[in-house]
């Protein structure tokens, strides 16, 4: 392999783990904010705890549903880009 084939390979590496992970940092601040509104949703309603299947349960999830969604693509997006920079290193390693 060439060396200007190299530094792309490794400049390619170096940018997808770079993406890696600020999207691995905004999939636990979404998570992070899931939890606070969780934890919002049972202050307001002056819940301590909440049975999985009960009808606050089922509240909760409602209220909370666009964090929730936020929440689970930032953490498709973290995941795709790890397997997008392992890929790449297979590649480097390959030679390809």
């Amino acid at each position: 392999m060439n060396t200007a084939k190299q530094f792309t390979q490794l400049m390619e590496i170096a940018e997808r783990a770079l993406e890696a992970d600020n999207l691995e940092m905004e999939a636990k601040f979404a998570k992070g904010d899931l939890s606070e509104a969780y934890v919002s949703y049972k202050t307001d309603r002056k819940l301590d705890d909440i049975k999985r299947g009960s009808d606050e349960w089922d509240g909760m999830l409602l209220a909370t549903k666009s964090e929730y969604e936020v929440s689970s693509k930032a953490k498709r997006q973290a995941y795709n880009a790890k397997r997008r920079l392992q890929s790449s290193i297979i590649r480097y390693r390959a030679g390809a």
